[in-house]
């Protein structure tokens, strides 16, 4: 075939038309492409966004488990008068009354200032405050038991909680006398009342 019997015309347009193809081929890969990578991020940012909400959830959950575990307890201690403030005016009131009962010789007793509370080993108390009251008592037993007896009912009748710190008994004199109102031991014992303290709003 010779080149002047070749149509031109055709082959431009048909040039053209392969022309235009391959530009609209072009931009519909490229737009399909970019598709794809968008479509792949959204994937992973919606797929980060689950497993956070997951994670969420998990925790709430815990949380829920752990109230429903706890605050029963928690409330027990409310109404105890371990969480909250000192009730001062209730552990005299309660050491003057259980020392009538049990009909004890003597006893003074003095109560320091509260203290921040410094255990001997670490306890982890979270956001709450654990605070201890120093009550020193001197006093007059008619016997042993006697002591026993006031421990007993201050823990049973007082507000809040208290440790034996530290007790020394010493005996007055030979032998005993069963006078109800003499003092056969002398007992000097402190005491540490813990109380706690709720967290403040927004601490």
């Amino acid at each position: 075939m010779r080149l002047a019997d070749i149509d031109w015309g055709v082959i431009r347009g048909a040039t053209i038309f392969l022309g235009i193809a391959l530009l609209i081929s072009g931009s519909l890969a490229g737009g399909t492409y970019y598709f794809s990578q968008q479509s792949q991020i959204l994937h992973k940012q919606e797929g980060g966004k689950l497993a956070a909400s997951r994670t969420r959830f998990l925790a709430l959950d815990e949380e829920r488990k752990l109230i429903e575990r706890y605050y029963p307890r928690y409330q027990e201690l409310e109404l105890e008068g371990v969480i909250g403030g000192e009730h001062r005016l209730d552990w005299v009131e309660t050491l003057g009354a259980v020392a009538r009962n049990i009909k004890l010789p003597s006893l003074r007793y003095d109560i320091n200032a509260q203290a921040t509370h410094e255990p001997e080993f670490p306890i982890p108390s979270g956001r709450f405050q654990v605070f201890v009251s120093e009550m020193n008592l001197q006093i007059g037993l008619l016997h042993e038991n006697d002591l026993l007896n006031l421990f007993e009912q201050i823990s049973a009748q007082a507000k809040g909680h208290f440790s034996v710190n530290r007790c020394e008994m010493r005996r007055k004199q030979e032998g005993m006398v069963q006078a109800p109102t003499h003092e056969n031991l002398n007992a000097v014992c402190a005491l540490e009342w813990l109380t706690i303290q709720q967290p403040q709003e927004g601490a």
